[in-house]
């Protein structure tokens, strides 16, 4: 390499590098910088990987437009924001520090229209309904889920570059975030509407991409016949049963029994059967026959079609289905509280949304 070229690359690179520089995002151990052949191009990019609050005209119209193609209703990028071309060239740089020398993580470049719609399949593969955020989230916020106590030193090395080239090109999710996931699921017992859909975000990707035969829903989907979808489906039921009949527990099945039914049900979910028959007997002591027929009915429709037989084990990507039928029983329950057709004993579920 020529003295001139080697002072051209790192003049550049220090300016995308500089305090305060627009061109720049840090995404785990990975410092990104991106640039383009239009300026207005640099602002789309920015708002595109880390959408922020902000009142100015131009950014809304950009994130109207961005979430226009999330929601599966693209518009041209040029007819939300005038001045953008969905022709212009664009370049991404993910770089970490390497000892003395810095690492390329990923290095990609595409049109501006590409970066858009890739995008945009990447918030539509997140989606869950109803929808637990108020705007799509960042790829470092996806990333601090992954870390214990949420803290980014903890996210584990490399993770960043291979989350934000996954994004970028459309491939497959890294194999190290799904796994990172169902590891702190199972450890602090958190499974949120964020990490469920995480969760349903790689196994969606994987069955557009051929790596799993059946895909998973957005919601609830009773007729879901997937034996680990309604194993999450029936531990969620058996904690509302618990809640119910015990009145705000210190500790639910979820917080003691969790990590073992989700990854070995045959060893877990007799105990949990047997469990919420003792307190169903409580409820209908306590609120009648009518509270108890109301789970009653919903554990036979989980059965139904269901083989009788626990399996054994389940392959880390039945425990994400186990996490997404788990959250979405869960959200219903939680909102059945306000229906006609919910018991009192019904409504206590939705202590902890």
């Amino acid at each position: 390499m020529s003295e001139r070229a080697a002072f051209a690359y790192t003049t550049a690179l220090n300016a995308l590098l500089a305090r305060g520089s627009k061109r720049r995002i840090r995404i785990g151990d990975t410092m990104t910088v991106f640039w383009a052949e239009a300026v207005a191009a640099e602002e789309l990019i920015s708002l595109m990987i880390a959408p922020p609050p902000s009142d100015d005209q131009e950014s809304t119209k950009v994130r109207d437009a961005l979430d226009a193609i999330a929601a599966g209703r693209p518009r041209p990028l040029a007819d939300a924001a005038p001045g953008i071309r969905e022709d212009t060239r664009f370049y991404v740089l993910g770089l970490a520090p390497n000892k003395a020398r810095l690492s390329v993580r990923f290095w990609h470049e595409d049109t501006i229209g590409e970066f858009a719609r890739q995008i945009g399949e990447h918030w539509k593969d997140l989606r869950l309904t109803p929808a637990p955020w108020r705007t799509p989230p960042s790829a470092h916020r996806l990333l601090r889920e992954t870390a214990a106590l949420g803290k980014d030193k903890n996210i584990p090395p490399n993770l960043g570059g291979a989350l934000m080239r996954a994004i970028l090109t459309g491939g497959r999710y890294p194999r190290t975030l799904f796994s990172a996931i169902i590891a702190r699921m199972r450890a602090d017992k958190k499974i949120d509407g964020l990490r469920a859909a995480i969760c349903k975000a790689c196994l969606t990707r994987d069955h557009r991409l051929g790596f799993e035969k059946e895909d998973v829903p957005v919601s609830l989907d009773r007729n879901e016949k997937h034996p680990a979808y309604r194993l999450g489906r029936l531990f969620a039921v058996y904690e509302a049963v618990q809640r119910a009949a015990l009145e705000r527990p210190n500790t639910t099945i979820k917080d003691s029994y969790y990590g073992a039914a989700s990854a070995t049900p045959a060893s877990m979910f007799p105990l949990l059967e047997q469990r919420a028959g003792h307190h169903l007997s409580r409820i209908r002591k306590d609120k009648g026959h009518r509270a108890v027929s109301y789970y009653e009915k919903m554990v036979d429709s989980i059965f139904d079609g269901m083989d009788t037989v626990w399996p054994r084990s389940l392959r880390l990507e039945d425990q994400g289905r186990f996490a997404l039928g788990y959250h979405h029983q869960r959200e219903s329950l939680y909102s059945a509280r306000n229906q006609d057709d919910a018991p009192d004993a019904g409504a206590n579920e939705g202590a902890e949304p």
